[in-house]
Formats: structure tokens, sequence, C-alpha cells
């Protein structure tokens, strides 16, 4: 059984096989492992939370990112189908159909554009939804600063306390009021076509 010396009180930790964590008996400061057992971890209160926080933060953007190629492989598949049938009845219809036909596979196509960029837009911000540490509400607010500098026709206004703006100069700014130790509630809400226009920053 291998042992490993604690930072914390110099006490003896012993390591026992098939174990990811190692907890020291004395001042019971707590050791992630490495597969070899080798590389040690302090992990005091901060380091567990951002652990906690960054796995739970990796299911959302997982499952987020599948958005935008989930919306593009419906569409392609309506549009092949589409296109499919308006083939099919080409050789018997009239051009003022075949015409429609084809300004309606535009018209889907221009819809798929919208749907996968509505979705890569609002994923950049819908990943941090839900109760955050300030570490991932930075990231969240560096987000919107990029966004705002680069995209003046879907602005996201920023909401913490007094302060309510869309200026990357003033959201920069929210981000030195928060807290390390606090933890946040962050709310989105959308514009009338479903683009997030708004988060809203409230204090647990």
């Amino acid at each position: 059984m291998q042992k490993l010396k604690c930072e914390s009180c110099g006490g003896n930790i012993k390591i026992e096989e098939d174990k990811e964590f190692a907890t020291c008996p004395f001042c019971k400061t707590k050791y992630k492992l490495n597969e070899t057992k080798n590389v040690y971890i302090k992990l005091d209160d901060n380091t567990k939370e951002l652990l906690e926080n960054s796995m739970h933060n990796f299911g959302k953007m997982s499952k987020i990112a599948l958005i935008p190629f989930i919306a593009a492989f419906l569409i392609i598949l309506i549009v092949t189908i589409t296109i499919i049938l308006n083939t099919s009845k080409k050789t018997n219809s009239p051009n003022i159909i075949n015409n429609q036909n084809e300004q309606n596979i535009d018209a889907t196509i221009n819809e798929a554009k919208k749907l996968i960029s509505k979705s890569s837009f609002n994923s950049k911000f819908e990943i941090y939804s839900g109760t955050q540490s300030k570490f991932f509400i930075e990231k969240l607010l560096n987000n919107a600063v990029t966004n705002n500098k680069t995209n003046k026709d879907l602005l996201v206004t920023v909401i913490y306390k007094d302060e309510t703006t869309t200026n990357p100069n003033e959201i920069v700014n929210i981000k030195h009021l928060l807290n390390d130790r606090n933890k946040y509630e962050i709310k989105l809400e959308y514009d009338e076509d479903n683009y997030v226009n708004t988060i809203t920053i409230e204090d647990l």
C-alpha cells in the first residue's frame, strides 16, 4: 500500500488500491489521485466547487452543441425529400408550378440557415443559465462582450443590480463586481425571433 505525505499537516496518508481519492486522517484534507497513483491534486473547497461546476457545464455544453447538428440534419432531410417530390412532378407540371416549388425549396433552405444561426448564437449563453459561480459568469460575460463588439444587430443586454447595459466596457466592469465566494443565478430572456437578448445576474 502506497503512502502520501499530507501537504497541510505532514501526516501520512494511506493510498488504497482502486481508489480515486485519498483523505488525510488527521486534518481531513482531500487529494485526487491519477491512474498511476503518483500525481496528487489537493482539493480545497474552491477546487471541488470548480470541478463540480465544470462537469455540470460540460454536460450542458455537450447537449446544446448538438442542437445545430440535429437542426441541420433535419433540414437537409426535409430539403432532400422536397427536391425528390418536386423532381418527380416536374415532367408533367407547368413551369409556373415548378418555379413555385423552387421558391419553396429556397425558402426552406433559408429557414434552415436561420435556425442553425440562432442555435449557434443562443448556445454561447444558454450553457451558463441557472446557478453559477463567478468563474463561469466571467466566461458568459466575455461572450456578451465579444458579441456586442462584433454583432451590432443582436446586442445582448446585461443586468446586474443597478447596472443595465449593452456597452462592452460596462459589461467588463460588472465582472469586477462579482465575488469569488458567492453564487449567482443567471436568467435569460429572448426577443421576438427567439434570440437571447437579455442576461440577468442575481445574487443568491
